[in-house]
């Protein structure tokens, strides 16, 4: 008996036919991720110890004043481990590493960049189901010559995948102070140790040795995060075509810039840009009013 093309609204595992022809049946099976659970986060990040490097230190106590000039995201860590008592919960614990460029003045017009790091602690916990099966895959090869079954296995974690989504940070608060290392602030200690994604970025090497002889920075961060865990799954979705990629052949009729240039569409959605993507000709600036033309632009 052949399952039905079109599943019912409620539901949760859908059997696709036997041939999975999207010109017959309208249907197709893809392998994909289901999002169980997210959840989005508005932190501010408050009193955060800036760590710079030798380099980046020596230029902070000689300073005059200090501003911030960008922050941004470098890398997260993210670990993964099982709620206890709670089945299919998972308790996420994701550090984040912010990359923060300062602009030291140093007198008589002269400044320098410095390079500081600054590291947050965030945990949440969101449900991700329950996984029993091993998955294995046939991409994952074993090294050349390694012949026995335990040398390399090529079983995925049966642990969900979790992304963790930012946008920009937001530089709230600079403060400086002379031997203050407040002990109680969010600031994560350097002695523990840097990943090489980290220390790769940044001039000269960090120290750990005592804040308290020099002067500390420290940054308060507002920052955006959307945190999601998924799961591998197999969906039956509409299907209209098999995906063809246009051709690479394009001959341009004209080499003169300018010309090329006034052949552009006008870029209206940098200008005006909307949550929803809509065709050109469907966008109107008001209500009731005839879609923009990029022509009038001329």
């Amino acid at each position: 008996m052949n399952a039905p093309n079109n599943c019912p609204k409620d539901c949760q595992i859908c059997t696709a036919p036997p041939s999975c022809d999207a010109s017959e049946n309208g249907v197709c099976c893809i392998d994909t991720y289901r999002i169980f659970d997210s959840c989005r986060s508005q932190d501010c990040i408050e009193n955060t110890l800036l760590h710079f490097t030798d380099v980046g230190q020596q230029a902070v106590n000689d300073s005059i004043s200090v501003r911030t000039k960008s922050v941004k995201v470098l890398w997260t860590r993210i670990d993964t481990s099982p709620t206890p008592f709670n089945a299919g919960y998972y308790q996420v614990n994701i550090r984040y590493y912010f990359y923060v460029l300062l602009d030291c003045c140093l007198g008589l017009g002269n400044t320098q960049e410095v390079q500081g790091l600054a590291i947050h602690d965030k945990t949440v916990i969101l449900y991700g189901g329950e996984g029993n099966v091993s998955s294995f895959r046939s991409d994952i090869r074993a090294p050349l010559g390694c012949a026995r079954p335990d040398c390399e296995l090529s079983v995925l974690s049966n642990l969900p995948r979790v992304i963790v989504e930012v946008a920009d940070p937001m530089a709230l608060r600079l403060e400086v102070t002379d031997g203050d290392f407040r002990a109680g602030t969010n600031g994560t200690s350097i002695a523990e140790g840097l990943p090489p994604q980290i220390t790769d970025s940044f001039n000269g090497e960090f120290s750990a040795d005592c804040r308290d002889e020099q002067r500390n920075v420290f940054i308060t961060i507002g920052a955006f995060s959307i945190i999601r865990i998924e799961r591998p799954s197999q969906l039956v979705i509409p299907a209209c075509d098999i995906c063809i990629p246009p051709s690479c052949d394009r001959k341009l009729e004209s080499t003169d810039p300018c010309t090329m240039f006034k052949a552009l569409d006008f870029p209206l959605r940098e200008f005006y840009p909307s949550s929803s993507p809509a065709p050109a000709e469907q966008q109107a600036s008001c209500p009731g009013e005839k879609p923009l033309d990029p022509s009038d632009y001329q």
